[in-house]
């Protein structure tokens, strides 16, 4: 059987998210090789903690100069920038990074232009022929389940002229308390813990007790959603 030549749009898809997984790995790999970190650069776990806490409000700055910006530039423009920003400042991080001070402004300075792949591509996909749907269950599945849940809700109700604005105050409120988590965590494992004890913390129940209290809040939230008119308007009413 003859097989038929992949679509122009089939293969700008596979692109962007080709793009977005190789964009994500610099940071992502910073939590496997955390251990190994805090007995190389000396960090206690605040430390620790503070590099991913500065690499998320980067990255929701990020979102919202350059969302904002994609309004009106374009979402593609502002994507393909970034994602080659990206991909030369992750190059850098291995070669520079050698304490604590370089990792934490190199992974900033990571942060702050890897925003520009987030929403934008996004809107990207949004436009797409959403394929789409294949992709986003099978990343809902396989990912952070709540976070396409939203993303496409926003596509759902918000005017596609602010949407990648909508989508920045979006991410900066929940990429801002995830920062704010981090640091948090990092300071009750030190806290809760003997000094000395990295990068292996004997006690952990405590440090995880500060995640439940955000995963508590984001329920109650998500009730209040619901309770709202306007929440009708997301997946053509079935609620």
């Amino acid at each position: 059987m003859r097989r038929l030549p992949l679509s122009s749009d089939t293969l700008w898809l596979v692109g962007i998210c080709a793009a977005r997984l190789g964009s994500s790995s610099s940071y992502l790999a910073y939590a496997g090789v955390l251990p190994l970190l805090q007995a190389e650069w000396g960090m206690s776990a605040t430390a620790a903690g503070s590099i991913s806490s500065a690499f998320l409000f980067g990255f929701a700055i990020s979102l919202v100069v350059l969302s904002a910006l994609a309004d009106r530039v374009g979402a593609r423009q502002i994507f393909l920038w970034a994602t080659a920003a990206t991909a030369v400042t992750t190059a850098f991080i291995p070669l520079f990074a050698r304490s604590y001070l370089s990792g934490l402004l190199l992974f900033t300075l990571l942060a702050l232009v890897n925003g520009g792949t987030y929403t934008p591509g996004i809107m990207l996909v949004a436009a797409a022929l959403l394929v789409l749907l294949v992709v986003g269950v099978i990343y809902a599945f396989s990912a952070i389940g709540d976070s396409p849940v939203f993303s496409t809700g926003f596509t759902e109700v918000v005017d596609a002229r602010i949407l990648g604005s909508a989508l920045a105050v979006r991410s900066l409120a929940g990429i801002g308390a995830g920062a704010l988590a981090t640091l948090a965590f990092g300071r009750v494992l030190d806290l809760t813990n003997p000094l000395g004890s990295a990068p292996r913390y004997p006690v952990g129940g405590w440090a995880f007790s500060v995640l439940g209290v955000g995963a508590l809040l984001g329920w109650v939230a998500t009730a209040w959603l619901r309770s709202l008119p306007e929440s009708r308007r997301m997946a053509a009413g079935k609620r």
